[in-house]
């Protein structure tokens, strides 16, 4: 069946057995980010080539630069071991930890990390050479580069912290491998829960195998909900991450539905109670919401108000000009009527000191004496000239015409001195009006913007009474109406159920088969008189061991590290057979003999390690360990980094 038709067959049973719509159920999957997974994934294989790192050590004996090579890395068994403990072996461990995850571990003691100046990692991916480098100064930067077969390199990532060095990493091997982030609902004591993805940092564990064997697969604690999981996707098996979304997306559904029923019994209501309740706090907030103005008319007049008090600026402003020029007219005007004010004065002054000296009449010169002639006198008469002085003598008649002139002036010059302070007055009525407006205005404005700071409460009240309405409706609809909650989790059993029936009997099959190899590897390892194991799809691993029936929980330590590895290494037996899994290939081993095993013991673990190594086509194993004979014997010199004596291995 080709993979289109699978998902539309799975989606179809999916649809029928939960006797939904289709518009439904695909509208639940997507909103809990549920696809169709139908296609197993072909095992991919990781070899590490060449580990570099270098540095400075302070505060220790043999303090100073360092640099540390392992070069021309193969398949099959490899070794660090030295004379003596803490020479650096676990931390080369750490170290290719740090650069497959992008991320150190909590066991990498911060001063070491610190000592770290520069690092890199060859490896390959089918035949496919990769390099990830690092520089820690200040900060940490790197870059992730795809090595042609000619030697150039190719950027393929780059990061500038420890965050997006963990998330470049990430990325890389989740495609490599073909693995999805594992989502796992975790419950919370106080209620409710969350969902966590799981990405390459918690998978990469498997590879690592250190001094905690608490957990048979990988190394986080079986109360993660991980492990499971992780055996579930090494088995290669297809459909598991389709079941994994699904099986999280129910389980938070399912708290949901607990929480709610919870609440409810919580109450101690009766249901018409709890809804007299919802109607009493329903009331008084739908009477509070009508007195609220209604923010959109509230926004037009506040628009409005504003667009008013601008055009009434503009008025005042050239209200302000009017006036100014108005009153400069009104000082010429009163300058004018002054002047001819004093004008007519000065003539009519004038004219009366001139009637008091024509009554005059003079015989001699006032200055010299000489006598005025009776021509002189006589012309005076006739042509109106003064017989002293020679000038023209006005007249009654001229006089009296010229104060007619200034009289008319003087009416005329008021009467605009009147007019301009009339206008003048009408001009500051209007300022002072256009003020009064505009105080108004302004008024209004603040009253608006503090009408518009309720906006927010209206939506608010909007809100809390579309929510009581909300409930009120639920309580009231008919109690066989199924909630949509509800509805959700019955979709999601059945495609739950749809979804592991389709690998189920695959993985029957698979751990039927992984189960075989983990006796025989176990008593390869040492652990001879392992005689049956069963290991089930929760990661439950019961043994029969010198003819009594236990489980690895109840091992010795030395028995719980063969069985951890016999299982890794069953799952890449079982997988290269099937042509499925995606364990990387690449295991590393570290203290196997800090766990109680006799030499005899750790004799047999490396034996089988040797054999096994050279059996798998694709499998590098690295021990971390100290010197003895039963791990000297089987590691060449080659394969191995020793410290001799009081040396450090790097």
């Amino acid at each position: 069946m080709s993979k289109a038709k699978e998902k539309k067959d799975w989606l179809a049973s999916i649809v029928d057995k939960s006797d939904c719509k289709k518009s439904s159920v695909e509208e639940i999957l997507a909103k809990g980010r549920i696809q169709a997974s139908p296609v197993a994934a072909a095992p991919k294989h990781l070899l590490l080539k060449e580990l570099r790192f270098s540095g400075d050590k302070v505060g220790v004996e043999g303090e100073g630069p360092f640099e540390f090579k392992w070069l021309n890395l193969e398949q099959g068994l490899w070794g660090i071991v030295s004379d003596k403990n803490l020479k650096g072996k676990t931390s080369v461990f750490e170290m290719i930890r740090w650069l497959l995850k992008g991320q150190s571990s909590s066991h990498f003691q911060d001063d070491v990390k610190n000592w770290i100046r520069k690092a890199s990692l060859c490896f390959c991916i089918d035949e496919i050479d990769y390099e990830v480098q690092f520089e820690n100064e200040e900060e940490l930067r790197g870059k992730l580069s795809r090595i042609s077969k000619d030697g150039k390199k190719r950027k393929i990532g780059s990061f500038c912290s420890e965050e997006e060095y963990a998330d470049t990493m990430s990325d890389f091997f989740m495609r490599q491998f073909s693995i999805d982030a594992i989502p796992i609902y975790k419950n919370k004591q106080e209620g409710g829960g969350t969902t966590t993805l799981h990405d390459w940092q918690a998978i990469a564990g498997v590879m690592f195998i250190g001094t905690n064997y608490d957990t048979l697969l990988g190394e986080l604690p079986f109360a993660t909900g991980l492990p499971p999981k992780l055996l579930q996707i090494f088995l290669g098996l297809p459909w598991v991450s389709t079941h994994t979304a699904i099986n999280a997306y129910l389980r938070e559904c399912i708290r949901e539905i607990e929480d709610d029923e919870l609440f409810l019994e919580k109450q101690h209501e009766s249901k018409a109670e709890r809804i007299d309740k919802l109607k009493q706090s329903l009331d008084p907030k739908q009477k509070q919401l009508k007195e609220l103005v209604k923010s959109e008319n509230v926004a037009e007049m506040l628009t409005k108000a504003s667009k008013n008090l601008s055009q009434n600026k503009d008025s005042e402003i050239l209200l302000v000009s009017k006036i100014v020029n108005a009153k400069n007219i009104l000082s010429q005007c009163e300058a004018a009527y002054l002047e001819d004010q004093r004008e007519l004065q000065i003539h009519v002054d004038s004219t009366a000191a001139n009637a008091v000296f024509r009554v005059l009449n003079p015989t001699c010169c006032p200055r010299c004496d000489k006598k005025i002639s009776e021509v002189k006198k006589a012309a005076e008469a006739e042509t109106h000239n003064c017989s002293v002085c020679g000038k023209k003598v006005t007249s009654d008649e001229d006089s009296a015409d010229v104060e007619q002139q200034l009289n008319q002036r003087l009416i005329a010059s008021k009467m605009s001195l009147r007019e301009s302070k009339k206008i003048l007055k009408e001009l500051e009525e209007k300022l002072e009006s256009s003020q009064q407006a505009a105080a108004k205005i302004e008024d209004s404005i603040r009253k608006l913007s503090k009408k518009m700071g309720q906006v927010g409460e209206q939506v608010q009240l909007e809100k809390e009474i579309a929510v009581i309405i909300a409930r009120l409706e639920e309580l009231q609809e008919d109690e066989s109406t199924p909630s949509l909650q509800e509805q959700t989790v019955k979709i999601l059993n059945v495609a739950d159920k749809e979804t592991k029936a389709r690998f189920k009997e695959t993985q029957s099959q698979l751990l039927e088969s992984v189960s075989q190899r983990i006796v025989e590897f176990s008593n390869k390892l040492g652990m001879t008189n392992l005689t049956n194991a069963s290991l089930k799809g929760n990661l439950n691993l019961t043994l029969t061991k010198g003819g009594n029936q236990t489980s690895y929980s109840k091992v010795t330590p030395g028995e719980k590290l063969r069985l951890k590895v016999a299982t890794v290494l069953a799952l890449i037996s079982v997988g290269e057979e099937h042509g499925l899994g995606r364990y990387p290939g690449v295991l590393l081993i570290d203290s196997p003999g800090n766990n109680e095993l006799v030499a005899k013991d750790l004799d047999q673990l490396i034996a089988g390690l040797e054999d096994l190594a050279n059996q798998f086509e694709h499998l590098q194993v690295f021990i971390a360990s100290i010197a003895s004979s039963a791990v000297l014997k089987h590691l060449d010199e080659a394969n191995m980094k020793r410290a001799k004596k009081n040396e450090a291995i790097w």
